[in-house]
């Protein structure tokens, strides 16, 4: 097999978002980005939200808001979230960035958090609820159609994320899924201020079967920067 090319800033060109000056991929950079999104299957996400990063100031304040979870293989655990995936890759790759999410006071949320400082990513923006148990997805194998069923359970503590005590008075960007909004209460309310002091908006639109409405998603598009889709059944 042949050595893997990767474009460099050259080739990527100059893109723009409305009114934001041109962003330069440095060569490094997309190598390590490509590398990931590779072994994680989520290239649309990493690049497209690198794209909103104005990579020629590494030190912009960004912020990563949704669930964090268990998926469930019965036997074996995984941890994931796709929010909580892209604050992990962006930590890796060095950017400054706080992830806003809520676990739960039980096993599966101090795996998550313990995992969190092993990655030396930032908790000051996870709060550990009372009441509510962290997220879990159980992974059923379907027999019929040749791969996993995943069974989302609700009321889960990502549903309910508080806004932390300390944020930043300007946050150059915010990237969230939609999955951390299929309940009405603190999630919709904390992502609102986010998006009131975000100059731009990452919207990385899950549609997980029984898990939304069109009328929860219409205000969410309104003003978004960029939109990811993926419709799972």
């Amino acid at each position: 097999m042949g050595k893997a090319h990767y474009p460099t800033s050259q080739q990527f060109g100059t893109p723009k978002i409305g009114q934001q000056s041109p962003i330069y991929f440095p060569t490094h950079l997309v190598a390590n980005l490509f590398n990931m999104a590779k072994k994680w299957n989520c290239l649309s996400v990493i690049y497209a939200l690198a794209m909103v990063i104005n990579m020629q100031d590494f030190k912009c304040v960004g912020v990563i808001f949704g669930e964090c979870l268990v998926d469930d293989f019965g036997g074996s655990q995984r941890l994931g979230g796709a929010p909580f995936n892209v604050a992990q890759h962006l930590c890796g790759l060095g950017m400054s960035a706080i992830f806003i999410s809520q676990v739960g006071n039980d096993t599966n949320g101090r795996n998550i958090l313990d995992h969190m400082r092993q990655w030396q990513m930032p908790l000051s923006g996870v709060a550990v609820s009372k009441t509510l148990p962290t997220g879990r997805v159980e992974v059923l194998p379907d027999p019929m159609e040749g791969r996993h069923h995943f069974e989302i359970l609700p009321h889960r503590a990502y549903d309910q994320i508080p806004l932390p005590d300390s944020l930043p008075g300007h946050v150059s960007w915010l990237y969230h899924g939609s999955l951390a909004l299929r309940e009405t209460g603190a999630s919709r309310q904390t992502l609102q201020k986010l998006a009131s002091i975000s100059d731009q908006r990452f919207f990385d639109i899950n549609l997980r079967t029984s898990w939304w409405t069109a009328d929860a998603l219409r205000p969410l598009l309104a003003d978004a920067s960029i939109l990811n889709v993926m419709l799972v059944s």
